[in-house]
């Protein structure tokens, strides 16, 4: 479905607009323009614009089938994965507790700033470029310079 079949369909005379694929240069503006960011990931990780959406206060929406850190219950919403009915119903909970969306937006933006210290971030890139050395195999065949 497109987006706007799927907010037709599931958002009815609401303010939910639904943006996929936004430009990189389109981000900070994007980012103003919402309460909440939904990343439907059904792999591992986060993100990084789930990341970048804490950094600006505004809380997450993920999916539960993975470790999601620093997306929490208390810096965002974590929902069984492809549970139509779960993130109809917190969407319709949201639109009256609008004050439940800032406040985990507010406790959003320090886990960022917690978790991705310069500091934290040198030691996690620490540690994995240290585990690819140890662990990687040489490169098969010769290397030359040139041509």
């Amino acid at each position: 479905m497109t987006e706007e079949e799927v907010r037709r369909r599931w958002f009815p005379h609401s303010g939910v607009q639904i943006h996929r694929n936004v430009p990189n240069d389109s981000m900070p503006a994007f980012y103003r323009s919402i309460d909440l960011h939904v990343n439907a990931l059904m792999w591992g990780g986060v993100g990084r614009s789930s990341l970048e959406a804490m950094s600006t206060g505004r809380p997450v929406v993920m999916f539960s089938n993975a470790n999601r850190y620093p997306v929490t219950e208390d810096t965002g919403y974590l929902i069984p994965p492809a549970s139509v009915p779960h993130i109809l119903r917190l969407a319709q909970r949201l639109r009256v507790l609008r004050a439940e969306i800032a406040l985990r937006g507010f406790q959003a933006r320090p886990a960022i700033e917690m978790a991705f210290t310069q500091e934290a971030v040198a030691e996690a890139m620490r540690t994995v470029l240290q585990d690819l050395l140890t662990t990687s195999k040489p490169a098969m065949g010769n290397l030359s310079a040139g041509g």
